[in-house]
């Protein structure tokens, strides 16, 4: 639940200008791979569909991954991005080990919340957006 809150402060309404919408901040394409996304119905807006939709998502981006911080990465980045940024970083903690002052990203305020991640992996300031390409 903290990656809702992350994304969109769990605000149904939310939106980006990547147009994204809905508190899991979904897409048009990605919604529509587990919504209905039409001019009549936009699923992406409904709290339960969306929650359910995320967490397909994220099931799916484990399975792949086989491990949950690239998985919740992937969220954002997609697994394609996340195993490119791996490739080039050499391993998933390098990602983290490279620090930028003042940047930040959605990602790095969730792993900031979650208690159980090691320290290198909370503690960055890099802005790792740029290694998803």
């Amino acid at each position: 639940m903290l990656l809702a809150h992350v994304e969109s402060s769990f605000d149904v309404t939310a939106s980006s200008k990547a147009g994204a919408a809905g508190m899991w901040q979904f897409t048009r394409a990605t919604g529509k791979k587990y919504l209905t996304v039409n001019r009549v119905l936009d699923e992406r807006r409904d709290p339960i569909r969306a929650s359910e939709a995320a967490a397909k998502l994220l099931k799916q981006n484990y399975e792949r991954l086989r491990n949950w911080p690239m998985a919740l990465t992937a969220y954002n980045h997609g697994v394609a991005g996340v195993l490119r940024a791996k490739e080039a970083m050499g391993t998933y903690e390098a990602l983290f080990e490279t620090t930028t002052a003042g940047s930040s990203s959605s990602l790095q305020e969730l792993l900031l919340r979650i208690p159980w991640l090691p320290d290198t992996w909370r503690k960055t300031t890099h802005s790792i957006s740029t290694m998803f390409g």
